[in-house]
């Protein structure tokens, strides 16, 4: 039991493997489950602990090396709409006696009774941050394009005919949230765009940090502006890139997203959102979405105690830290942990907020008593 604890300890590659063959579940080598060195070990099953579940019981292996593993999702705890996998509030010990190595000593299982306590909290915990109110995907789908200032541009290749071509270009946005480009004759996508205007545009989260963070990709038809439609385009275009000296350039041209064919919006890891075009069109940005940065800065330097002061009051629970990662008309997302572990949490204002100042007055009021 203790060389097959310390082999696999060892071996994270293995481990994945396991995950993989017995459970379905894939992770990096790396960010694979672990089995504890105060494992339990019986003919039909092994324990071991992991950062996303706690393994229990035995179930049918196509694997060898053992004969049985099976898989309780346990603290799964999530934002209502991020639902990427964070890791346990806590591990339950394996229905055997724990048996220690001598370095360490043995786990005491948890109290049945304070297991089904600690579980009814979350669970109730979990249903609150759901029935939160948030903004709509197609809001939140037109606030990342009213933030997002470059974007990777998927045109159909004449050089390699049927294939796709990216570039990363910069951008802006009508009043209706469509994309428009300031292109070269001589690049290559804007000579695609000339004889296929079939194109897919995608957009990253300003503070993009991976598969749990947001991304939108729009697709549609892209055409060049006529000269007597450009002047409005152009002129937000220099609003949003002061720098872009090349628009006025002669072989510049402005190419639109006229039509909007598709709506692709992720909120974070597995998280799609559904969002027609129709929808996309009609909703609007945000209204804090040019301010909060500055103002969640301020307050996650600043204001530490106060927003872990929220999460005991409006939450019902003591995080160890907690800082604000985004926040909207309705409330505020904040990342929190919790003696070791991190997941994400949301909080309400208590009216609608729409301008800086009245992001002021929500704080200021819910620190009251």
């Amino acid at each position: 039991e203790q060389r097959a604890a310390y082999q696999v300890n060892h071996n994270g590659e293995d481990m994945a493997a396991y995950l993989q063959g017995c459970v379905g579940f894939t992770r990096p080598a790396d960010d694979a489950s672990r089995m504890s060195r105060q494992t339990c070990a019986t003919p039909q099953s092994i324990g071991i602990e992991s950062s996303l579940f706690s393994f229990e019981r035995a179930a049918p292996s196509p694997l060898p090396s053992f004969s049985g593993l099976s898989v309780r999702p346990r603290g799964r705890f999530v934002a209502a709409r991020s639902f990427k996998p964070v890791k346990t509030l806590r591990f339950i010990a394996c229905d055997s006696t724990p048996t220690p190595t001598p370095a360490e000593p043995a786990v005491e299982p948890t109290a049945a009774a304070s297991d089904e306590e600690f579980r009814a909290k979350i669970e109730k915990i979990f249903e609150e941050q759901r029935a939160l109110p948030r903004p709509s995907h197609a809001e939140e789908a037109r606030t990342l394009m009213h933030l997002a200032r470059f974007g990777v541009l998927s045109t159909v290749s004449k050089r390699l005919e049927g294939y796709p071509s990216g570039s990363v270009v910069d951008f802006a946005v009508d009043d209706t949230g469509r994309p428009f480009f300031s292109l070269s004759s001589i690049a290559p996508h804007t000579q695609n765009l000339d004889a296929n205007g079939r194109a897919c545009f995608t957009v990253m989260a300003p503070d993009y940090q991976g598969a749990q963070s947001s991304r939108l990709s729009l697709i549609g038809d892209v055409v060049k502006v006529p000269d007597a439609q450009k002047d409005a385009l152009l002129e937000e275009f220099r609003r949003r890139h002061p720098s872009a000296v090349w628009i006025d350039w002669g072989d510049f041209s402005l190419y639109h997203m006229e039509a909007v064919k598709d709506v692709r919006l992720y909120e974070g890891f597995g998280a799609a959102a559904a969002v027609t075009p129709e929808q996309y069109i009609e909703s609007h940005p945000d209204p804090l979405a040019d301010f909060t940065a500055p103002v969640m800065r301020h307050m996650n330097k600043d204001h530490g105690d106060d927003l872990k002061g929220y999460v005991a009051k409006f939450v019902g629970i003591g995080v160890d830290t907690a800082s604000m990662k985004s926040m909207d008309r309705l409330g505020f997302d904040m990342d929190v942990s919790l003696n070791g572990e991190q997941f994400s949490l949301r909080i309400k204002f208590p009216f609608e907020v729409t301008s800086r100042k009245a992001i002021k007055d929500a704080l200021v009021a819910m620190s009251q008593p």
